[in-house]
């Protein structure tokens, strides 16, 4: 998935996004043990939130030394990361409140 082009991961999200809810749903749950089993399913490596970002759900596909690309759920885009040349060098629209990152 990580060298999967822009448009791929989209279609990627949008094909597998009942699984991507309930990864959620689990994570918000604190059920760890169906978290992990259905971020193997999508092919992920981590799900977590940041402080720095309230209210944004990340997914993980791979961080490789500081590039790292993934998903990201929130039920309004205001609270997205600002894009930046420092951090997270594109974010873009896949389906309602839910999102593909890229992290440089």
């Amino acid at each position: 998935l990580f060298t999967m082009a822009d448009a791929e991961l989209k279609n990627y999200l949008t094909t597998n996004l009942n699984k991507f809810q309930e990864l959620v749903v689990a994570f918000n749950a604190n059920l760890k043990d169906k978290a992990d089993k259905l971020l193997g399913s999508v092919g992920c490596n981590a799900i977590y939130s940041d402080k720095k970002y309230p209210g944004c759900i990340f997914i993980q596909i791979l961080k490789f030394e500081t590039m790292e690309a993934g998903f990201i759920q929130s039920a309004d885009k205001v609270l997205l990361p600002e894009i930046s040349l420092e951090e997270f060098i594109y974010i873009d629209v896949v389906s309602p409140g839910w999102f593909i990152y890229r992290v440089m």
